[in-house]
């Protein structure tokens, strides 16, 4: 019986070697993967927060300066704080506008790479795994105050 067929010991050993490297690559991906979705959800649940507070302050329901941790997101921190701006020609009388800028700072996982959505409104922190979304707005004119483009 010279042809006995069935497979060698190293072509055993090769194959268990090439399947074992495509498995930790598969695990590699499907990890990174999931850690960018998690970061993906926790950036939009921060936009959403943050909106929500500029309208709130908008509204006159929260104070433009003011901020703490939020209870039905652990990890998720918010600040606001205005600041006047004058607005206008440099040669001519300038208006002065209050402006609420609302910040929400949300962890992030680690290893989660590529770009934010929203990069003009994202920016990574200090510190390691948490990102800041920052929006910002103009709070309407209080009554007796001058509006723009009112008479000078």
């Amino acid at each position: 019986m010279t042809g006995r067929g069935g497979f060698t010991l190293m072509e055993v050993v090769f194959a268990v070697a090439i399947v074992a490297t495509a498995l930790v690559a598969l695990q590699a991906t499907v990890a990174g993967s999931i850690q960018s979705a998690g970061t993906s959800v926790n950036r939009r649940a921060a936009r959403e927060v943050c909106r929500a507070k500029l309208e709130e302050i908008l509204a006159g329901a929260e104070s433009p300066d003011g901020g703490g941790e939020l209870e039905d997101r652990p990890g998720f921190r918010w600040s606001a704080r205005s600041e006047e701006l004058a607005v206008g020609m440099p040669e001519r009388a300038t208006e002065v506008v209050t402006v609420v800028v609302v910040e929400v700072t949300f962890p992030v996982f680690s290893d989660a790479g590529g770009a934010a959505g929203g990069a003009a409104s994202s920016s990574s922190s200090a510190e390691a795994g948490m990102e800041t979304i920052s929006m910002a707005s103009i709070l309407p004119f209080e009554d007796g105050q001058a509006q723009p483009g009112g008479p000078r």
